[in-house]
């Protein structure tokens, strides 16, 4: 337990500092009217992760018992059955609000709205799609893997991330490239898993 606790710190914390570091790096480079950009259109994209993160949550205690008695067909199955449902979910709450971003932060917000938003909305669309079509893929892998492993590696690919959009903001690119600098190296996660 306690190993396991350890591995999924390094990688949270790996997380934790892509996202968080790269907003401050953000608001220190070109100020706080976008780091509110990025504030906001994070936590209002991050709706769709909560909502299929509860879903996974629900499919999880039936994936350690089918582990547990060694079911593994049953166990890939319902793994499989289960992405296939919040893929459908996902889409389904993801795409209408991708395409409709721009009228959806206009009523949201009114006239007054922080610089390049509509863009940084999208790009975190699209990086919790990926978390989101992924999370039961990464809960069977959690469970079968060597954990000191695979945490290394998605922790080398928050870090990156965030090296990534440093390197971006430096060369004088939009604000909202960092958030697409991230979700390039969530990207490579998800195709590491």
């Amino acid at each position: 337990v306690l190993a396991y606790f350890g591995w999924s710190l390094l990688s949270s914390l790996a997380g934790m500092f892509r996202l968080s570091g790269t907003e401050t790096f953000l608001n220190r480079r070109l100020g706080v009217r976008f780091s509110s950009s990025w504030d906001v259109s994070y936590r209002a994209a991050s709706f769709l992760y909560v909502l299929i993160s509860g879903i996974q949550q629900a499919v999880e205690p039936q994936l350690v018992k089918r582990k547990e008695c060694g079911a593994q067909e049953a166990y890939l199955k319902l793994t499989f059955c289960a992405s296939r449902w919040l893929s459908f979910l996902v889409w389904l709450v993801a795409f209408p609000a991708f395409m409709f971003a721009s009228p959806l932060v206009g009523f949201w917000l009114g006239a007054e709205q922080p610089p390049q938003i509509v863009e940084f909305l999208r790009v975190f669309l699209v990086y919790f799609m990926l978390d989101a079509l992924t999370a039961s893929v990464h809960s069977a892998i959690m469970s079968s893997t060597r954990i000191g492993y695979y945490q290394t590696v998605l922790a080398a690919f928050g870090i990156a991330g965030f090296l990534l959009a440093v390197v971006v903001l430096l060369f004088g690119a939009s604000a909202w490239m960092s958030a697409a600098a991230i979700t390039f190296a969530n990207a490579a996660g998800c195709v590491f898993r």
